[in-house]
């Protein structure tokens, strides 16, 4: 049986502002995509029919899992008639503001499309990846991108994270959907920053770095669950240039310049999901 393997990477936001309500519903965001090192594993194999299994489970049936619903979408869209069995291996804590359900669903939609020698243009493949969520067409490659509309309009350019990265996460899962509601933006709409401008500036000002490249989210996030203040606080106590929630939360990064810093920001964290990164090469 053919198969194949194929990793779906996680991201963080490097600045997030929600814009304003839309008529569909949706918000206007104004962000910047960037993604790291920290990965998700599927393994897939032709079989009879579509079939997933998470390692660990993630509590939820199958057909509410973005990787089934692409699977199944790909399989109605272009009429395929083999399925597949799916071993999905998750490192990439869940409902955690790392994308690492919209990246999983991603990297589906791309092995699928070679597993079952589907001949799809990538604009087709955006499309079917905007309809699954507003983070997926992000994820269909990797990099860094300016993302606005829903997320799907996407810019991507050449960025290096010259930081050590360190990723905390306390295990509090937060709904996307319930985070908006909280931040209640209605139809005005705040002026976008140019996250992009504001990176190159920020890597000869840190404190710039810190007052430009901010997220909407965190104010309602940080009432709820004060843990995630401590962690940023924490962070900052420990040396970094910058530290963050990353898109609707929980999980906060810090950017440190060097290694020791992240090392001792990531021991005051015992208990919970720690990730460290090194700068990104050249």
């Amino acid at each position: 049986m053919k198969s194949l393997t194929i990793k779906a990477p996680a991201k963080i936001n490097l600045g997030l502002q929600v814009l304003n309500k839309r008529n569909d519903n949706f918000h206007e965001i104004n962000t910047i995509f960037h993604s790291i090192g920290l990965s998700d594993e599927i393994e897939m194999e032709i079989s009879d029919n579509i079939s997933l299994v998470t390692i660990p489970t993630l509590g939820i049936d199958e057909k509410d899992n973005l990787v089934f619903k692409a699977a199944n979408l790909l399989k109605e869209r272009y009429k395929i008639k083999s399925g597949v069995q799916i071993i999905l291996k998750k490192n990439i804590p869940a409902a955690a503001g790392l994308g690492g359900g919209s990246s999983d669903a991603a990297a589906a939609l791309t092995a699928l499309a070679e597993l079952w020698e589907i001949d799809v243009n990538r604009d087709a493949l955006l499309n079917i990846a905007a309809s699954i969520g507003s983070d997926v067409p992000f994820f269909l490659r990797k990099g860094t991108a300016k993302a606005r509309g829903r997320g799907e309009m996407l810019e991507y350019f050449d960025f290096k994270l010259p930081y050590w990265l360190l990723v905390v996460n306390p295990g509090i899962p937060i709904s996307t959907e319930r985070a908006y509601k909280a931040l209640g933006r209605g139809s005005a709409s705040p002026i976008p920053i140019n996250y992009r401008d504001a990176l190159t500036s920020a890597a000869q000002n840190h404190k710039f770095m810190r007052n430009i490249l901010t997220n909407d989210f965190e104010e309602p996030a940080f009432k709820l669950h004060p843990q995630l203040p401590a962690i940023k606080n924490a962070m900052y106590d420990s040396g970094a240039a910058l530290a963050m929630m990353s898109g609707s939360g929980s999980s906060i990064f810090g950017l440190f310049i060097d290694e020791a810093d992240a090392l001792s920001a990531g021991r005051k964290f015992p208990n919970y999901f720690t990730y460290l990164d090194s700068p990104d090469s050249d």
